[in-house]
């Protein structure tokens, strides 16, 4: 049987090696501890330890190691080369600021992909690496007058370089952030009722453990200096939260789950006489107030250019618009929280007193008296 070949441990891989072997002993496992100076990314001697040896790995050492193991395999070592020029004109020394970015690029990455399904991780990963490619070429664009020289440097040209360097920047932090929620939420509409139920009650059920424990502390006298009422509090929101959303099937797991603890506490977490228990009865009556609204008929308000529909079903106050809209309405709109949604082709937000009131400004104008916003939230509010 062929022996499995390891790769060797080098500068680009050595911040993710876990154990590691030297190439003329390959029956030792040693494991292997990246050290670095987190202020500077400046490198220091490294160790490893089988056991019963420790010794000092340095980088001039490394071709004498292979690694037999990684604490994660997601890489963007092929970028090295690229991130190198990127800090040719800013830094004295864009081998090492090179690696320090790479390095930090893939701690992000490591973080996104937990947040992630694995059948997402590939096409994460591809993205992400082009991404990280491009920001180092736009950066690549940038330059110091310490680096290349005061004499005619380019400072107009500069400044245009590291703004678009920032914004890119700006962009990649906010397409992370949007690609993870949309991901989560592909992943959840996947998933059973029962499954997202599931799921949504073992965080809750967490979080108010988490809380009976602290209380418990408080009570005990272990825990000085904490309020008792915030945690008690605490409980009571999230659970309030889940009534108000009708969500009844976690508030009676929620409610059983204070009732169980209440037995091993010496003092309840809710007494008796508390509103807390009157939650189940909350989450029955905004339930019943849900199926009315889902049941009402849909109402329509034209106005010039587009109308108004106030969507029960949906529980969206939604404004569409024949033509879209000139700049300033829609920076408006964003403003007032409305979104836009590509599947109903309209600006919408949450169907309640706030949401008539935005779309009353919408309609009156920007920076119109409150007696025209008045008369459109009246015609809106009462609108049947």
């Amino acid at each position: 049987m062929e022996e499995k070949k390891f790769p060797p441990l080098t500068k680009l891989n050595c911040h993710r090696a876990s154990s590691v072997r030297k190439k003329h002993d390959p029956d030792r496992y040693w494991s292997f501890w990246y050290q670095h100076d987190k202020s500077t990314g400046s490198t220091y001697v490294h160790s490893a330890s089988n056991g019963d040896d420790i010794c000092g790995v340095s980088p001039a050492n490394f071709p004498e190691w292979e690694v037999t193991s990684f604490k994660y395999e997601w890489n963007l070592e092929d970028l090295y080369q690229l991130a190198v020029r990127s800090f040719s004109m800013t830094s004295f020394s864009p081998e090492e600021r090179a690696m320090q970015y790479i390095r930090g690029y893939e701690a992000d990455l490591i973080e996104d992909l937990k947040l992630l399904p694995a059948d997402a991780h590939q096409a994460y990963f591809d993205k992400y690496k082009a991404k990280v490619a491009d920001l180092f070429t736009k950066h690549s664009r940038c330059a110091s007058p310490m680096i290349t020289g005061p004499a005619k440097f380019p400072t107009e040209r500069n400044r245009k370089a590291n703004e678009v360097y920032d914004k890119a920047v700006s962009e990649f932090h906010e397409w992370r952030s949007s690609y993870i929620k949309r991901a989560k939420r592909i992943a959840d509409a996947s998933l059973s009722q029962y499954e997202r139920e599931e799921k949504e009650w073992s965080a809750i059920r967490k979080d108010i453990l988490s809380s009976c424990s602290c209380i418990k502390a408080i009570d005990d006298g272990t825990d000085r200096g904490y309020r008792r009422s915030a945690f008690v509090n605490s409980i009571y929101g999230k659970v309030e939260t889940l009534a108000n959303n009708g969500k009844m099937g976690l508030v009676q797991k929620s409610i059983q789950l204070i009732k169980d603890v209440n037995e091993t506490l010496p003092k309840p977490v809710f007494t008796s006489r508390h509103k807390f228990w009157q939650l189940e009865e909350r989450c029955q009556t905004m339930m019943q107030r849900e199926k009315e609204r889902s049941e009402k008929d849909e109402v329509e308000l034209p106005f010039e250019g587009g109308h108004i529909v106030k969507n029960y079903a949906e529980d969206r106050i939604q404004i569409f618009h024949d033509e879209k809209p000139e700049y300033p309405v829609i920076s408006a709109l964003k403003k007032s929280g409305f979104r836009w949604s590509p599947s109903n082709g309209c600006w919408q937000r949450q169907l309640n007193d706030n949401g008539i009131l935005a779309t009353a400004r919408i309609m009156a104008g920007v920076g119109q008296p409150w007696d025209k916003q008045n008369e459109w939230y009246k015609k809106i509010k009462e609108a049947k």
